[in-house]
């Protein structure tokens, strides 16, 4: 039997079963052939787990960039406050950029919190250089300081929206997921919530107005009997005078405005345009999906039905940057500080960054559990990451079709932990409205939800308890053969979400077996015909497993480690 916990096994292993290695290259390299490789070190923590990871930040073209800007993690000591006190070396390399500012990611009000849980974000620095540069040359030339751990562009993404078909039915998805009979089990609970990062949130609809989270640190009356809400304070402490509703990151801004470094950040999440393109809804229909008021006689339901949306605001009110999610990683950031139960992040893009997977572990540190879509382009994100999709720790959701099948448009692949209905579904819209939309944007609030119902039900579960738990209780997709199934795993079944694993030792259950790490003579490939000791470490997070079956088979493409 196998409990809930770490188990090594030590095998013989021949060169049947070697991968390949890559040989790290040299800082000219980099610049040639346009990716930087940098390792995070494995994270333990109470609330969970990550192995070492390595992220690869790859040239893209410019729109994909903010300009005149760079992030840089420092080895071994706190950002500094000043531009003057940098490093030596990383001082010379950005003298060559033309720099004019730096500071540190966090506030300084914000270290002392981190470092209790510290994931190394307090030693991120900031910093602006000359719009001329290419953000990956900056990048790429910072690498060769002994001083920097990494640097990274920061960057811009997008959110991912399919087009729809109205004839496609309306809310087929809750039933799929088997939501009346897991509502039977729990509504969820008011103290719950799912933050959505978005282009803007209408707040105000008939059928979100009702699970709008408000903010208890600014509401209420402060000491000299004002209203929180309105009162010019930060009153919470957070940085955000009068967030009582969320938040607005970007503003009303234009593309050369928000190129030129301008944001106008307020405390109004909502989208207040004239003219609302469908690109600029997306955060609406994202909310709906998720947190719908359920069993109010109005509009829709929702898997959320009473958990709150908090809503955060990180596209511009302009058309002209209609689809572009700005500061996301920032939002989620807040979200985390906030206390966020889940955080919705409809929307991704290519390239890798260690900030935004500092800040994603940072998150989880904090306690939240990160939602993400895994994007429309029909590509294996095995083969071809996206992020946030491809960060470790997030729980990437793929589209399913009302046939139960994956959607031709989802992106899959052994990184997408499970699958959601995405095509056809009912959801709210501005000016009091609903419509229909397609798309992994969609899916991925309806698994926000079954995962706000989950924790609800076992607010004491680690994050990776309730990924296990979300994942293990799919059902299969039709149409996916028992090969292909690691690229598919299965859609939500949210009853069984909830109903399994009441307790470990009666009633419906499951174990969580998982491999979560492998060595090869404490090396990561076998590089000869020898005998070698393959090392493998499983654990199991859920109920105890009585019977564990482990097959290990070698890959037909497999060669010799270089």
């Amino acid at each position: 039997m196998l409990p809930a916990m770490n188990l090594r096994l030590v095998i013989l292993a021949s060169s049947a079963f070697a991968a390949l290695a890559i040989a790290t290259p040299n800082q000219w390299e980099w610049r040639i052939r346009g990716s930087i490789s940098v390792t995070l070190d494995a994270i333990a923590t109470a609330a969970f787990e990550r192995p070492a990871v390595t992220i690869r930040i790859e040239r893209f073209s410019p729109e994909w960039y903010e300009p005149g800007k760079i992030a840089i993690a420092l080895r071994s000591r706190t950002a500094p406050a000043t531009l003057s006190s940098l490093p030596v070396s990383v001082l010379s390399i950005l003298s060559h950029f033309g720099v004019r500012q730096a500071k540190p990611y966090l506030p300084p009000t914000d270290v002392p919190m981190v470092q209790a849980r510290s994931v190394g974000l307090e030693r991120v620095v900031i910093a602006w250089f000359d719009l001329g540069f290419d953000p990956f040359d900056v990048a790429a030339a910072l690498m060769e300081s002994p001083d920097v751990a990494y640097a990274t562009p920061l960057y811009i993404r997008r959110v991912f929206l399919q087009p729809n078909d109205p004839q496609l039915g309306q809310q087929y998805a809750l039933s799929r997921m088997q939501l009346p009979a897991a509502w039977d089990v729990t509504t969820g609970s008011t103290s719950v919530t799912i933050a959505i990062i978005d282009s803007g949130t209408d707040y105000e609809h008939e059928d979100l107005a009702g699970n709008l989270w408000t903010n208890p640190g600014e509401t209420g009356t402060d000491a000299q009997g004002r209203d929180k809400r309105t009162n010019g304070i930060d009153d919470d402490g957070n940085g955000k005078i009068d967030d009582w509703r969320g938040w607005d990151f970007v503003g009303n801004v234009t593309r050369a405005e928000y190129m030129n470094g301008t944001v106008r950040e307020d405390n109004d999440p909502k989208i207040r345009a004239t003219t609302i393109p469908v690109e600029m809804q997306h955060g609406t229909n994202t909310a709906g999906a998720a947190a719908a008021v359920t069993n109010n006689g109005r509009g829709i339901a929702s898997p959320g039905f009473q958990c709150r949306y908090i809503p955060i605001k990180c596209g511009s009110d302009d058309a002209s940057l209609a689809g572009s999610v700005l500061r996301g990683y920032d939002a989620i950031l807040y979200a985390a500080r906030l206390g966020a139960t889940i955080i919705n992040c409809s929307w991704g893009g290519p390239g890798g960054s260690p900030l935004e997977q500092q800040i994603i572990d940072q998150a989880r540190a904090l306690g939240s559990f990160i939602v993400v879509a895994s994007g429309n382009d029909g590509v294996n994100l095995d083969r071809q990451p996206y992020y946030p999709a491809s960060y470790h720790g997030v729980f990437t959701v793929g589209a399913s079709t009302a046939g139960d099948a994956p959607a031709s448009f989802s992106n899959y692949g052994a990184v997408v932990a499970a699958y959601a209905p995405g095509a056809g579904i009912r959801t709210t819209t501005v000016n009091n409205a609903y419509t229909t939309v397609d798309g992994t944007s969609f899916a991925t609030p309806l698994a926000s939800g079954v995962a706000a119902l989950l924790r609800s039900l076992h607010p004491d579960w680690s994050l990776d308890q309730v990924a296990a738990q979300l994942r293990y209780s799919c059902d299969p997709l039709n149409g996916v053969s028992q090969s292909n199934r690691p690229l598919y795993y299965g859609r939500i079944n949210a009853y069984r979400a909830l109903a399994a694993n009441r307790i470990f030792t009666s009633g419906m259950r499951f174990p969580g077996v998982q491999l979560v790490g492998v060595t090869v003579d404490r090396a990561t490939a076998i590089n000869s015909t020898d005998p070698h000791t393959l090392q493998l470490e499983i654990r199991n997070l859920l109920a105890p497993a009585s019977t564990v079956r482990l097959t290990i088979t070698s890959s037909s493409n497999a060669t010799l480690g270089q």
